[in-house]
């Protein structure tokens, strides 16, 4: 585990064995992994992604994580991952529209100075 933000192999070790008693139709949530190791939701994020590159097959969905004990749940967990991230990178457009907008150059102006729309 080489990562810039070191985790902590007690709560990693804890949350692995808590999703693997964990099936798709009884997932844990997320605000249970948190409560009972005191973790932020990015403390358990981070420590999930992490056990996924080892090639732990945690499925997740809105209802919490799991262990992928299939195929399906698999493809499940990784078309909820695409979703989330289509999201995000639709919400990053709308940021850089919202400052393409805010903040145009004009050469005329005084440069970077807010332009309000």
């Amino acid at each position: 585990m080489s990562k810039a933000k070191q985790i902590n192999l007690m709560h990693f070790n804890s949350i692995i064995a808590s999703i693997k008693l964990r099936t798709v139709d009884n997932p844990i949530t997320q605000f249970s992994l948190c409560n009972s190791l005191k973790l932020s939701g990015s403390e358990l994020r981070d420590i999930v992604r992490e056990a996924r590159k080892q090639k732990i097959p945690i499925g997740s969905g809105n209802d919490g994580y799991y262990l992928c004990k299939s195929k399906d749940e698999l493809i499940s967990t990784m078309n909820h991952l695409k979703s989330r991230s289509i999201s995000m990178l639709n919400t990053i457009k709308y940021m850089q529209d919202i400052f393409d907008e805010t903040y145009q150059i004009d050469l005329f102006d005084n440069v970077g100075e807010k332009k309000f729309v």
